[in-house]
């Protein structure tokens, strides 16, 4: 072979060479650039959520009742486990789809876990804001509480991904779509460890979630709950009668729902749940119980509007204790003689109103409950409302059957006793009803809803319904009201506060398993009310001498103290 075809030989295999290294380098830097250029980030750029915070809670007069407090969860690879986390510092994870973690942990262990961090790959620490509520049992059922989504909801809501952290009950679960914000991204650069190095790009921020204001003034939240102080359980409502705002709303006894965020651990739980006295039950909003005598004022208006009394008509029977009907005797808790029917309502005389409920009926008292919606849930903003129960023949005919049950019941119905039940914020509109002159404005917790940057996103409406009833009728209930506190010998006089014309009605209603429950309802000041307050304590004796005291020590505050 000559030397010019080795030269042509050796260049040809030089040129191929190139030819190949140049098509494999296009191949890799042309056809596959961006896959590599992908690949490459992803070794070295770990995407990182910021979590947003939630939006603040304030109440009527911007004192803050929630917000968010900085806090770090630690995520695990399902598959891995490390001894210094789980022996060493005790940590105990959950498990979440492929992955396990830890929510807030403490700062002095997350300094721990970053001094070892280069020797547990795979370990993410993540910052992350976790709900905090102040005065937090006495706004419990109020505010609610924030939890882990679950598999449940997860179904069921939008938007949400597993271990996003949502409102479970109260005001954080009804306006969760305002309070929730939008989280944000960060892209962090790490080394072949897996160890951050710093920020690769900032991308999106978080957009914190929207402040919602609350018509509830604390102050006056805190003295119901310290007027309850003494009791085992309870329940107190106070609402505006002009537009159905509600001031306070407590229900005894409560939970501290910080002990729910981010995650409730099994032994509070347990302790929580299996409490005798139900903590997490709102008695306020979902206990139904008796109305007793405080639903006289009901069956006093069915009597005006059906032209069986008026202010000045007496029963045939005298009270002596109580009035026989049928081969019954049915008792009375004092002995009144003749009263008219003004009196009656005045000294709360069961005899007086066990002949007016014979008279009227099982349906008519049935009617005229409706009239006053007592028997549909008030609307207010919070979830899962109780419903009380107004039964009616019908409803006696499905339970008892035509023949099981006696015209009597209606002498029961009329005193607040028997199958009636209705919740203490039920309760609350009725007298919020009669105290503004016949309107029914359903009650609400959320005056308005800001953004973070101030925009205004929501606005609470107070439409009121006119109740068809004569006023004169209203007019009445007022009157009978009035007296029942300002007249000597009025149940509610424990109540009367100089220079405040408080109208009122107490109620004691009996009790199967224990001692009676104590009720007194009000409203203030006569003329012009701007408080309709509910005052309810379980098992603890007569209304006029248990909850009428009570509820004076709220008016008292409201109208002298506040002021």
């Amino acid at each position: 072979m000559d030397k010019d075809t080795r030269n042509r030989i050796a260049t040809f295999m030089v040129v191929g060479i190139f030819t190949v290294l140049f098509l494999r380098v296009f191949w890799l830097q042309i056809v596959c650039g961006e896959r590599y250029e992908r690949l490459s980030m992803e070794n070295c750029v770990r995407q990182v959520e910021v979590r947003a915070p939630r939006g603040l809670i304030y109440d009527c007069r911007k004192t803050s009742l929630a917000d968010t407090k900085p806090s770090y969860t630690l995520y695990l690879p399902g598959e891995q486990r490390f001894s210094y986390l789980e022996d060493t510092l005790n940590l105990k994870f959950k498990e979440l789809d492929d992955t396990k973690l830890v929510r807030d942990i403490p700062f002095n262990l997350v300094c721990m876990i970053e001094e070892r961090r280069t020797e547990m790959p795979g370990v993410s620490l993540v910052a992350e804001p976790v709900r905090r509520t102040y005065s937090a049992d006495t706004i419990c059922h109020i505010m609610g509480y924030v939890g882990q989504i679950s598999k449940e909801e997860l179904k069921t809501t939008e938007g949400y991904k597993p271990g996003d952290i949502i409102g479970k009950t109260g005001i954080e679960k009804e306006y969760e779509k305002y309070l929730r914000g939008q989280d944000g991204l960060n892209y962090i650069e790490v080394d072949a460890s897996g160890k951050e190095v710093g920020i690769f790009s900032p991308g999106r921020q978080p957009t914190p979630g929207n402040n919602v204001y609350l018509s509830i003034d604390m102050e006056l939240q805190k003295l119901c709950a310290k007027s309850l102080s003494g009791y085992q359980s309870g329940a107190l409502v106070a609402v505006n009668p002009q537009n159905g705002r509600v001031l306070a709303y407590y229900s005894r006894p409560g939970f501290d729902p910080n002990k729910f965020s981010p995650c409730i651990d099994e032994d509070a739980w347990r302790e929580l749940s299996r409490d005798p006295n139900f903590p997490l039950f709102d008695r306020a909003g979902k206990g139904r119980f008796p109305p007793a005598s405080v639903f006289k004022l009901v069956v006093t208006a069915a009597g005006i509007e059906k032209d069986l009394v008026t202010e000045h008509t007496h029963m045939k029977l005298p009270c002596k204790k109580g009035v026989p009907i049928g081969n019954k005797f049915y008792e009375c808790w004092k002995e009144h003689g003749s009263l008219n029917l003004l009196d009656a309502v005045i000294q709360s005389c069961d005899a007086y109103f066990y002949q007016l409920g014979m008279e009227l009926g099982i349906e008519n008292i049935a009617t005229y409950s409706k009239i006053f919606e007592l028997d549909k849930k008030t609307g207010i903003d919070l979830p899962d409302e109780g419903e009380g129960l107004i039964p009616d023949e019908e409803w006696y005919n499905s339970h008892y059957g035509k023949n099981g049950w006696s015209r009597g019941i209606a002498a029961n119905l009329s005193i607040g006793q028997g199958e009636i039940l209705l919740t203490p914020l039920r309760i609350a509109i009725l007298i919020s009803t009669i105290a503004n002159g016949g309107t029914i404005y359903p009650p609400t917790l959320v005056d308005s809803i800001v953004s973070y940057g101030g925009k205004r996103v929501f606005t609470n409406t107070h439409p009121g319904k006119k109740v068809n009833l004569n006023e004169n009728t209203i007019a009445f209930l007022r009157k009978a009201m009035l007296e029942v506190v300002e007249n000597p010998d009025g149940t509610g006089r424990a109540a009367g506060i100089q220079g405040v014309e408080i109208a009122g009605k107490t109620g004691t209603a009996q009790n199967p398993r224990g001692e009676d429950h104590a009720w007194f309802v009000c409203f203030a000041p006569y003329n012009n009310p701007t408080i309709a307050l509910v005052v309810f304590v379980e098992n603890a004796g007569m209304g006029g001498e248990v909850a009428t005291p009570i509820a004076r020590k709220i008016l008292e505050y409201v109208f002298r103290e506040r002021e």
